[in-house]
């Protein structure tokens, strides 16, 4: 990486996304700065990016990554530009979440049960703010969901939110000339892996895949094979949560079933519900 500065930030390192970097501000503050280089730019990806930016700046909630900045710069550097004359970089910039991801957590132990649900309370607290706004996430999954130290989970990367208020386009499972999924493969909601029309429930279905993975330490739906998953979401029932993990409050169990159901219609349809009922789990006596 050649880059070293863009705008008023210094560039120290990227963040696993080739475009996504931890940057220093001119006051000292470390940040998370995610650029959209020319060579990436089509109307499809600028529509997105401003998207997440649009998104970002209007939601302000401690589930939620906070925005600091947005705005483009011109820069001949060759980590973003393909000739020797100056182009013009997009790029936003947001707090930087000092925290490990629940990807993370899973790949390495079970979390205690009170921490699982205290992530998906914190998690559904993050998408009530998002539908709330009248937006879906569309690709929430264990690496876009970070837990700070003190015990603050933050909901990050918007890059495929979507509004309700508008109709969605069937996009279908792979983006044409992209070869990139439309969301993570063992999180989609049915309907999202079906190009069908989506909703705050399919966020929620999301949200219970990953509740279900946090308790048992397993997927409800296989998830290693696309054609597997995609013919389970069509017409297998998983597992009950408590065959995986015994001596589990029976309402956890009815919770994620709920959630996780093939059918939107018999999911919960709001966030603000799904944390009440979680809260309830927490204060069981056992927990």
């Amino acid at each position: 990486m050649t880059l070293k500065r863009l705008a008023n930030y210094e560039i120290l390192e990227p963040m696993g996304d080739r475009h996504l970097f931890r940057a220093r501000s001119s006051t000292g503050e470390i940040v998370a700065l995610k650029v959209l280089p020319p060579w990436k730019r089509s109307p499809e990806t600028v529509a997105r990016f401003e998207r997440e930016i649009k998104v970002e700046s209007a939601i302000e909630h401690e589930n939620v990554a906070r925005l600091i900045e947005a705005g483009s710069e011109m820069t001949t550097d060759p980590e973003f530009v393909m000739g020797d004359e100056p182009e013009e970089i997009l790029f936003f910039v947001r707090e930087f979440v000092d925290g490990t991801s629940i990807e993370q957590m899973v790949g390495e132990r079970r979390p205690p049960l009170a921490l699982a649900i205290s992530i998906s309370i914190q998690a559904a607290r993050g998408l009530g703010a998002l539908h709330a706004a009248d937006v879906i996430h569309r690709n929430l999954n264990p690496r876009n969901l970070l837990l700070r130290p003190d015990g603050v989970l933050k909901l990050v990367d918007f890059g495929l939110v979507k509004e309700i208020s508008t109709q969605i386009e069937n996009e279908g499972i792979f983006r044409t000339g992209a070869g990139q999924m439309i969301g993570t493969a063992g999180y989609m909601a049915p309907e999202q892996m079906m190009g069908r029309g989506l909703d705050k429930r399919s966020d929620l279905f999301s949200l219970g895949v990953i509740l279900y993975e946090l308790v048992s330490g397993e997927k409800p739906y296989p998830a290693d094979d696309l054609l597997a998953h995609f013919r389970a979401l069509e017409t297998e029932d998983p597992t009950p949560l408590s065959e995986h993990v015994s001596d589990l409050p029976d309402h956890l169990d009815e919770i994620v079933a709920q959630l996780i159901s093939r059918h939107p219609e018999d999911r919960y349809d709001s966030a603000l519900l799904v944390e009440s009922e979680l809260k309830r789990c927490l204060a069981h006596p056992d927990i």
